[in-house]
C-alpha cells in the first residue's frame, strides 16, 4: 500500500501539515522546512532536489516567501504539478517595498496567519491533489471538508475569546513582525520587539 502513495513536498511544515490533513493515508508528505525552520534563510540540501524531483506535487506558500524555491525545483528537473497555497486570498501590501535585503515582494507572505487565508490553502491542495490523483478525489474532498469545518469552529472560538477583550486592549508583543493578516481579521494591534523588519 505505501508503494502506491503520492509524494508530496511541501516548503515548510505548516503546509505540510496541511496536505497531511487533506491527502490522509494517500499522501507521504516531506517538509522542506521543519518544524522550526526559517523558511526565509533556509539554504536547500541535496536531498531536498531528490525530493522534489520525486514529488508528484510541490506546494508552496507563494507571495515571494521562498524565493531559494524556484532555482531548487529548476535545478531538480520537477515534472510533476505545483500548488501555490496563497492563490485566491485577499493580499496585505507591506507597509512600505522591502529594503533590498528582503525578497518578499510587496505583499506580507505570512498569509497562514488568518484561519479565512487557510480555508483557502486547504482548498487549493485539495484541487492540486486531485489533479495528481483523481482516483480517491472523494476522499481528498471528504477530507478537505471536515477540516473546513474544524477551521470553521476555529474561527468562531478565537472570535469569541477577543469579543470580551476591549479593542484598545487588544495589544501583543511578538519577536517577529508576521501577524497583519491576524491583525486585520480579529481587530489586535501588533508590536514587534525587533521593529517592523519590513520597514526600511
Amino acid at each position: 500500500m505505501a508503494d502506491t502513495k503520492i509524494p508530496v513536498v511541501a516548503s515548510f511544515s505548516i503546509l505540510g501539515d496541511l496536505v497531511s490533513q487533506v491527502g490522509g493515508e494517500h499522501v507521504t508528505v516531506k517538509d522542506l522546512v521543519g518544524i522550526n525552520g526559517d523558511v526565509h534563510t533556509y539554504s536547500p540540501a541535496p536531498m531536498d532536489a531528490v525530493a522534489v524531483k520525486d514529488a508528484r506535487l510541490v506546494v508552496i506558500n507563494g507571495l515571494g516567501l521562498e524565493g531559494w524555491l524556484p532555482r531548487l525545483m529548476e535545478s531538480a528537473h520537477f515534472k510533476g504539478v505545483e500548488v501555490v497555497a496563497s492563490n485566491g486570498i485577499n493580499k496585505l501590501t507591506l507597509a512600505k517595498e522591502q529594503c533590498d535585503h528582503h525578497h518578499h515582494g510587496v505583499y506580507d507572505p505570512h498569509a497562514w496567519n488568518s484561519v479565512t487565508n487557510v480555508k483557502t490553502y486547504v482548498k487549493n491542495i485539495e484541487a492540486g491533489l486531485v489533479k495528481v490523483d483523481p482516483a480517491n478525489a472523494s476522499d481528498y474532498q471528504h477530507n478537505a471538508q471536515v477540516y473546513l469545518q474544524k477551521l470553521d469552529k476555529l474561527q468562531l472560538d478565537i472570535q469569541q475569546q477577543f469579543a470580551n477583550i476591549p479593542a484598545s486592549q487588544r495589544v501583543i508583543i511578538t519577536s517577529h513582525d508576521a501577524f497583519q493578516y491576524f491583525s486585520r481579521d480579529y481587530d489586535v494591534t501588533f508590536f514587534s520587539t525587533a521593529g517592523n523588519e519590513y520597514r526600511c
